[in-house]
């Protein structure tokens, strides 16, 4: 078990946690070629079991804490919840207009 911000995070007895569900979500993305050139990860997250995401998704797409942390290993943060509503809703807008 692992404790997080007002989360329990029950995980099985291996090495698994979200950074390898990441990494694994990639790559079976990955096998259909026609995706490749299709897809841009994003991964939000607010809570400390999310770092092992955002070390994953280096290189790999965008990690996105939610609330500014000097020791996070995402590479950008908004402020909050509704940040992250407005980001969302930029990107449905950016991709309608192309």
């Amino acid at each position: 078990m692992r404790h997080g911000k007002k989360v329990l995070e029950v995980r099985p007895s291996s090495d698994w946690d979200k950074g390898q569900a990441v990494l694994w979500l990639l790559e079976k993305k990955h096998a259909s070629p026609s995706n490749v050139e299709q897809m841009f990860p994003i991964y939000i997250g607010d809570d400390l079991t999310d770092e092992d995401a955002f070390s994953a998704m280096k290189g790999s797409g965008l990690a996105i804490v939610v609330g500014y942390s000097e020791h996070s290993e995402a590479e950008y943060y908004v402020n909050d919840i509704a940040e992250v509503v407005e980001f969302l809703r930029w990107i449905l807008e950016t991709v309608k207009t192309e």
